[in-house]
């Protein structure tokens, strides 16, 4: 799926990773970072951060990852988003540049932490301490310009099925989450378009390190039942009215109508769309800041891959119940850092099992990317945690190491399970950092630099991102795009996508040189475009306007799942919502400690 050359220094990075010892002490790369919520005291004021830095510091971190975005909200002063409900800055003070000041001045990187899909938590006729106007109380906040109660073409929302409508509130059924949250649905063009924006204007004006994606996926819901035989595990959610729209044009589907839950080709639109942002927002940042990198809070629900049941990716509750095809994105290059949440209690049998079959998975799913493992601090104690450390810089049955680890979360460092007390929160600093605290070698015990970036650093490929028009001036939404270089050997395979609802497609990791795009709408619009060439570091913008007449329909091709999609010899497994939700929380649901 990659260039000649990207596949070159792939085989390059890969056979340097096999041979290195695994991380095990100072000045080894490897990252080591912090999940910061802001729900809890950390980047609040100037003293949570001088705290966290000086926290950061005695354990040998180098990196956090804070959250500065939430519901639709921010935590820092943004000209297209309001502050996060009821938080009031002292005067004169931003949380995020005061962290970057800060963390930058020991060496520590930030990552921009966003949350995509929960736009608002709440109840809207029933105020709460957290929303006391029941409703965010900013008039221009998404929720309420384009949420509960707007009509079709203002709604950015997701919903279930109006037949399915499990796992909603009683109240708001198919809207609003049983767990409270009310999720945009990245079908919706303008909801993406927006969402974009925001990131990209924090990128221009702060020196963030990278941009970290929380919830960039679907939200989780019960399976659907009774579901046709031999279908798999269906899941009723992504119903905005807008992506319902365009999914029928893409598939020549009567207007109207409304795709099954269990529909192949709905299932893969549902994939298709939460891909589609990632590619744009990871091209639209490199040509804004090309050392920026894009990371991102990976799901790991319920049974990794596996060579046991036999279990794919394909066959993992991240593919088939959120539609989050992370190892698609690692694959093509769309994420520098993946970060899965191995969110898994180390003193439970059936969940270590869990544990191992994700770190496995991770540490051989890099590609030409980096993998970090996420560590669930908050479900373990301090002895479990280090177990869990050396498990994960350990190489894996092929020989792979993955990049480093990231610790949820900064606030909850341990948790009391059975003979083990709850310790005080630095107590987890110490334990990593301090020869004999737990550990007779602690792992962080001196400090280690970020590994570095080859395609960051020695930037030699080309990427592209085109906008395609139609012929009536708006967005090409589904055209059929071909991107192949021009005179390309046997290594330079064609790219095909179908563009986005604001019309973009890309290319990442290119040979240098000129490419030949191939476009076909499925209204009928065909044009072939090649551009200028594509250069070296950078990212080559263009937009292509068709004029050509109508050809025919040209719609996309159903969606057949194949043997490595199905799930029928899984029976009807899948991890209870319950479940889920106690072990892969929302940072609000964390308890609350000093």
């Amino acid at each position: 799926m990659r260039s000649s050359l990207a596949a070159t220094l792939a085989a390059v990075l890969l056979l340097t990773v096999a041979a290195g010892p695994p991380p095990a002490g100072a000045d080894v790369p490897e990252v080591r970072a912090l999940w910061v919520d802001s729900f809890n005291p950390g980047l609040r004021t100037p003293a949570d951060i001088d705290d966290l830095i000086s926290r950061a510091r005695w354990g040998n971190f180098n990196t956090i990852v804070a959250q500065v975005r939430r519901n639709a909200q921010t935590l820092f002063p943004s000209p297209r988003e309001g502050l996060i409900e009821g938080y009031m800055p002292p005067a004169g003070f931003d949380p995020l540049g005061d962290l970057i000041v800060k963390a930058h001045a020991e060496g520590i990187e930030v990552h921009a932490w966003a949350n995509i899909g929960p736009v608002y938590g709440g109840h809207p006729t029933i105020p709460t301490a957290a929303w006391p106007c029941r409703v965010p109380c900013d008039p221009k906040h998404v929720f309420n310009r384009h949420g509960w109660g707007k009509p079709a073409e203002e709604y950015w929302l997701t919903r279930t099925h109006p037949s399915h409508t499990a796992g909603t509130h009683s109240d708001f059924p198919g809207e609003r989450s049983d767990s409270g949250l009310w999720f945009m649905d990245l079908g919706h063009p303008a909801a993406a378009d927006h969402t974009i924006a925001v990131l990209i204007d924090m990128l221009r004006r702060y020196d963030i390190d990278g941009i970290h994606l929380d919830y960039i996926r679907y939200p989780e819901m019960p399976i659907v039942s009774p579901a046709p035989p031999g279908v798999g595990l269906p899941f009723s959610i992504g119903y905005n009215p807008i992506s319902v729209r365009r999914f029928n044009a893409a598939y020549g589907r009567p207007a109207g109508s409304l795709p099954d839950p269990w529909d192949p080709g709905f299932s893969q639109w549902r994939r298709d769309q939460v891909t589609a942002f990632v590619r744009r927002l990871y091209l639209e940042m490199y040509f804004v800041k090309p050392r920026a990198k894009l990371s991102a809070a990976l799901i790991t629900f319920f049974r990794g891959p596996n060579t046991v049941e036999p279990r794919t990716f394909q066959q993992t509750e991240p593919y088939y119940r959120v539609f989050q095809d992370w190892n698609r994105w690692m694959d093509e290059g769309i994420l520098d850092l993946g970060m899965p949440m191995v969110y898994k209690a180390q003193h439970a049998a059936s969940t270590v099992v869990q544990f191992r079959e994700w770190i496995e998975f991770t540490k051989n799913a890099q590609y030409d990317r980096h993998g970090t493992i996420g560590l669930g601090a908050f479900l373990n104690s301090l002895e479990n945690t280090l177990v869990q450390v050396a498990e994960s810089r350990a190489p894996s049955m092929t020989g792979a190491f993955a990049h480093g680890l990231i610790f949820f979360s900064y606030h909850v460092t341990n948790a009391a399970i059975p003979g083990t007390p709850v310790r005080p929160r630095d107590e987890f600093f110490r334990a990593v950092a301090e020869d004999g605290a737990y550990a007779r070698v602690a792992p962080f015990a001196g400090a280690a630099p970020v590994p570095e970036m080859w395609w960051k650093t020695d930037r030699r490929a080309a990427h592209l991102l085109a906008r395609i028009v139609g012929a009536d001036g708006q967005a090409a939404d589904g055209a059929r795009v071909t991107i192949e270089k021009q005179g390309g050997g046997p290594n330079d395979l064609p790219i095909v996508q179908f563009a986005d609802g604001n019309g973009y497609v890309g290319g990442i990791d290119l040979q240098p040189g000129a490419y030949r795009l191939s476009i076909s709408t499925p209204g009928g619009d065909e044009r072939v475009a090649i551009p200028h060439p594509v250069v070296a570091g950078r990212v080559t913008r263009l937009s292509v306007n068709l004029r050509s007449p109508a050809g025919g329909p040209k719609l996309r091709a159903q969606h057949v799942l194949g043997a490595h999609e199905r799930t029928d010899h899984l029976g009807r497994e899948a991890s209870p919502v319950e479940e889920w939700r106690r072990r892969e929380p929302r940072a609000e649901d964390t308890p609350r400690r000093p």
